[in-house]
């Protein structure tokens, strides 16, 4: 069915969101040198491997394949991710710190992007990819927080 085919692409394109976001969590512990972020970020990958499992168990309850490993195809909200992800590499230099927090707000971004109506989710995927979406907005007020304080320290 061509429903079930864009909602598995879309829920494909936040698995490897959330498999960039683990990437970049993992570089930002290996360089940062404050450690009060060390637990956010551990938090962040930890967050993301949790909603990556959640979105591989959905994909194998809808296609029926309990061997599901994943694609590396990927659709407009895995590009659309690519684009802002890009854009925030090439036109900001922050600190790590500050490049997470925009990275957040891209991964928000591309969530939103995936709730669009273009694609049919049911309801219960729907309630799954809001609930992410609002555990990702509490993640990127932490980090908003945290690097207030970093300024207002320093």
């Amino acid at each position: 069915m061509i429903g079930d085919e864009k909602l598995i692409e879309a829920l494909n394109d936040l698995i490897l969101i959330n498999n960039d976001r683990i990437e970049e969590y993992e570089k930002a512990i290996k360089t940062i040198q404050a450690p009060e972020y060390l637990s956010l970020f551990q938090r962040m990958i930890a967050q993301s491997i949790q909603f990556k499992n959640e979105l591989i168990n959905e994909i194998k309850n809808k296609t029926n394949k309990t061997d599901w490993k994943g694609s590396i195809k990927s659709g407009k909200i895995y590009k659309f991710w690519k684009d802002i992800k890009s854009s925030v590499s090439k036109t900001h230099s922050l600190f790590i710190s500050e490049f997470c927090e925009y990275l957040e707000d891209a991964v928000i971004k591309a969530y939103k992007e995936a709730l669009s109506p273009d694609v049919y989710v049911p309801s219960d995927i729907t309630h799954l990819m809001i609930m992410q979406k609002a555990k990702l907005k509490e993640s990127y007020e932490l980090l908003h927080g945290k690097n207030e304080m970093h300024l207002v320290n320093s």
